[in-house]
Formats: structure tokens, sequence, C-alpha cells
């Protein structure tokens, strides 16, 4: 009988945690790159929609139109839920992905914390409690009081 991973929550170090950093940089980038394309096409399908439904005709070039942004904004979508995914499955919680919050489950003198970090920082220099938030945030040197 082989010896099995406990179930639960991947747990990060530190340094496993940093060298997540380039990853999330990256996919946070694309992710918010696809957002901001997911809004102009919401914006180009509503007007499209308006202008398909008032004219008639199959060989109309704006439903055609709005047939070809229709399957982009699904791709993109479904591009963003990849990502999201491919994150998740590598352990992190993206907490809130248009500001860039992340964290990491990590192990602090025997107690299970967040690691979190936030785009523009350079490393991992924050935790807080499970119950606690971005706002919570303490400094890794800190106490835990």
């Amino acid at each position: 009988m082989s010896a099995s991973r406990p179930e639960g929550p991947r747990l990060f170090t530190i340094e496993e945690a940093n060298a997540m950093i380039p990853r999330l940089e990256v996919a946070l980038s694309e992710m918010a790159a696809y957002r901001a394309e997911l809004k102009t096409l919401r914006k180009d399908i509503e007007v499209l929609s308006l202008i398909a439904a008032s004219a008639s005709g199959t060989d109309n070039p704006d439903a055609a139109e709005l047939k070809s942004k229709r399957r982009r904004y699904r791709a993109v979508a479904a591009e963003i839920e990849l990502t999201g995914t491919a994150l998740t499955d590598s352990g992190c919680l993206v907490k809130h992905p248009d500001e860039g919050l992340v964290d990491f489950f990590h192990l602090r003198d025997d107690r299970l914390v967040f690691l979190c970090w936030k785009v523009g920082e350079k490393q991992i220099e924050h935790w807080h409690p499970l119950s606690g938030g971005y706002a919570t945030r303490k400094a890794l040197g800190s106490s835990d009081a």
C-alpha cells in the first residue's frame, strides 16, 4: 500500500510562494487584458444586437459581425476560466484578480495562515489569518499578536 498525500490545501513555503510570482504576474496581466476585451465585446454585442434586431435578412453584415463577436466573447471568457483554473490548481488563491491579490496557504508556528501578495510587490512580505483579509495583513517579521 503506497502512502498518499494528506487531503487539504497545498501548503507553501515562503520560497515556493515567491517562486510563483513571475507566473502570477503574467497570468494576472493576461486576465486583466482579457477582462478589458470582454468589456469592449459586451458593449459591441449590445449595440450590434439592437441593430441586428431591427434589420431583416440573414445576409445582414451586422448580424454576421454580431455572431463573430459572440464567438470571440465565448473564447475570451474560456481563456479567463482556463487561466484561473490553472492558478487554482497550482494551489494559490486569487482573491481579487482586478487588484492582483493572491493568497497562499502557509504554516506559521503550527498555525494555518495565508501568505499575502499583491501585484507590484517583488516578493512575499505579508501574511494574515485565514479569517482576515488584505486589511489585516502583517509583515512577515511581525509577531502574531
